[in-house]
């Protein structure tokens, strides 16, 4: 391929970049062929598809960035001065006593959000130090890891410690009362979502709750004013868009599968503490039906390749668990492997400014049955749209210092909250003369 580009020299770049384009989309509905077994849909000129999804790619993936980013500079947030024991103290608690689970360190988790949006915050230029000029009151109670600490999982107790920093916050502070709590942010980053705030949680419901779990079904989630924002996926992977090693793997002809999956798969009638009817039988009939089937690579449950699977494959397969919410849609994106997100009820992060119909694959749960059916009938010219889509906005969902652009996008919804929520107002006490004189 690249003897061929310089043979090419004297033609213009864009022409050159046509005939590249055109023979990589070649090269894909080969190798998708070779996946399963079957030819898929090519309705234009290789060479027009490949051009025009370059271009609209690169100018539709620098507007939904500046969408998604847009206002960040104009919000001011005050953060709470807590004491540490309801955040810091947290993280160090989970260092020196880890609990007997998988990940127990509270800063090196995917749950590790709720350290990295707070770190972030104290380091950025939105934050102020005059509460009168706050647009929002962001409080650092680390319910999460709090949780974590004291396995197994107890949500009576985890709401009795949020209660005691919010009371803290309420009766130390005059804001919250100011607004009935609408401009206050909370981090609820592990599945429950705002019930790790207990059975008082509906006290808080006016504030605005930064979640992974956007279960738009449930009752403590609500759409528009909620934020999803991707988990902090920094303690496990680099993007292979800043991975020189790594970047190999965006050459779908050397990917060895079609689609990956690897993860737990109870039996679909468990139910505990977190839930019932665990996956609706997705995982299962992944586990079970699709192991073997040519071009999918089922482990079951997270092999030492895992990340090396996601990277050789086209798809990366994203099945509800307990909860609905998957960090497998942003492992994909991270690692060049598009999503297929298995679910009914599941808001993405920041879904408002990202058009993930045009990035990820969405798969309704009963038809999980005509997966292999699915997949192999998208046409290569989509896969590759999706994958220069991605390219562009990976950072968008990274925390990272290099590049990372979560941050800005969870800042640029809070700018967009800040013209549509309900206005604080300080009402004047009017003290009339009095009686007898």
């Amino acid at each position: 391929m690249a003897s061929l580009l310089a043979r090419c020299g004297n033609l213009g770049v864009t022409r050159m970049r046509t005939i590249f384009h055109a023979l990589l989309l070649l090269l894909i509905s080969i190798r998708i062929c070779r996946f399963v077994g079957a030819p898929t849909r090519l309705t234009d000129s290789l060479a027009d598809v490949a051009n025009r999804g370059h271009l609209s790619a690169e100018h539709k993936g620098s507007r939904i960035f500046a969408s998604a980013t847009a206002g960040h500079r104009d919000v001011r947030v005050f953060v709470y001065n807590l004491p540490p024991k309801f955040n810091t103290l947290q993280v160090a608690r989970s260092h020196q006593q880890p609990a007997p689970i998988r990940d127990p360190y509270c800063d090196e988790n995917f749950y590790s959000a709720e350290v990295s949006v707070h770190k972030g915050l104290l380091a950025s230029p939105a934050r102020t130090m005059n509460p009168a000029q706050a647009d929002f009151f962001y409080v650092p109670i680390y319910v999460t890891c709090y949780l974590i600490n004291n396995h197994p999982n107890n949500l009576t107790k985890t709401g009795m410690f949020f209660d005691e920093a919010m009371s803290h916050i309420v009766h130390k502070y005059t804001y919250f009362n100011t607004s009935h709590g609408r401009d206050h942010v909370y981090t609820f980053t592990q599945g429950f979502g705002a019930r790790l705030s207990g059975v008082n949680w509906k006290s808080w419901r006016n504030g605005i709750f930064l979640t992974h779990n956007g279960d738009f079904t449930s009752e403590e989630y609500t759409p528009r004013k909620d934020i999803v924002i991707p988990p902090n996926l920094g303690h496990y992977i680099t993007p292979v868009y800043v991975d020189k090693k790594r970047r190999e793997s965006l050459i779908l002809e050397r990917r060895r599968f079609l689609a990956q999956f690897g993860g737990q798969a109870f039996s679909s009638k468990i139910s505990d503490h977190r839930g019932s009817n665990y996956s609706g039988g997705v995982r299962q009939y992944l586990a079970s039906e699709l192991y073997d089937t040519a071009g999918f690579r089922i482990t079951g449950t997270r092999s030492n390749a895992y990340l090396d699977d996601m990277r050789d494959s086209m798809f990366c397969l994203a099945p509800e668990g307990w909860h609905p919410w998957s960090p497998r849609p942003y492992y994909g994106i991270l690692l060049g492997c598009i999503p297929v997100v298995l679910s009914e009820r599941q808001e993405l992060a920041f879904e408002d400014a990202i058009p993930y119909d045009e990035l990820v694959v969405w798969v309704r749960p009963n038809d999980v049955f005509s997966l292999n059916e699915i997949l192999r009938a998208i046409p290569a010219e989509e896969i590759l749209k999706r994958l220069k889509l991605m390219e562009r906005i990976w950072s968008l969902f990274w925390y990272g210092e290099h590049r990372g652009g979560a941050l800005s996008a969870i800042l640029g919804e809070l700018s967009r909250h800040k013209y549509s929520s309900a206005p604080r107002r300080h009402y004047a006490m009017f003290v009339g003369p009095r009686r007898g004189k």
